[in-house]
């Protein structure tokens, strides 16, 4: 049997055809999910910030300035929120605009619709006055103008160190009472 060129080139060029088929689908394939992935990506965070200042203000006076090194807002979230997923400091100011408390934290999250703020991992306050409280969790409730907590706490004064369970406390942290006292260390 003898074959002929015709013969041979149309296995060639059919196999190379195939060939070049089958790679440029995986390609479309694979572009198609990077594209998903982004698109999803896209849909996660909708805003990044680095090194963010946020200005809160009430009625137009100035009440909190906020300092993140990183902000990710999330829009199309379920429930929309803002996360500080590198922690955040916060100085809340009086109506003269002197500082009366300072708040620090390795995380917080905003949630939009409720003007309610949530901030864990070493969270510390401090106030005007010197007291410290320490907890592992605190929440900002901006409508009812107050902090609370129903973690552990610590709350250091000038003459004692106070232990509870739980906590409600104005938003400046001027005035506060822990739900459940634990113990009482007096300083000296």
């Amino acid at each position: 049997m003898v074959l002929s060129k015709d013969f041979i080139k149309i296995p060639i060029a059919f196999t190379v055809l195939l060939v070049f088929f089958l790679s440029a689908c995986n390609d479309e394939r694979l572009h198609k999910n990077q594209n998903e992935w982004a698109a999803i990506d896209t849909l996660k965070i909708t805003e990044r910030t680095h090194n963010a200042k946020v200005t809160y203000t009430d009625s137009g006076l100035l009440r909190a300035i906020l300092r993140a090194p990183l902000i990710e807002g999330h829009n199309s979230a379920e429930r929309p929120y803002v996360e500080c997923p590198k922690g955040i400091e916060t100085d809340f100011y009086d109506k003269q605009k002197n500082i009366e408390s300072s708040l620090t934290a390795g995380y917080g999250i905003i949630y939009k619709d409720s003007k309610l703020i949530e901030v864990q991992k070493q969270v510390v306050v401090i106030n005007v006055k010197g007291e410290k409280l320490e907890t592992e969790q605190l929440f900002w409730d901006q409508a009812a103008k107050e902090i609370y907590t129903d973690k552990t706490v610590i709350i250091t004064t000038n003459t004692e160190e106070l232990h509870g369970n739980g906590m409600r406390a104005a938003q400046d942290f001027s005035s506060w009472k822990i739900t459940n006292v634990t113990g009482v260390v007096t300083l000296k």
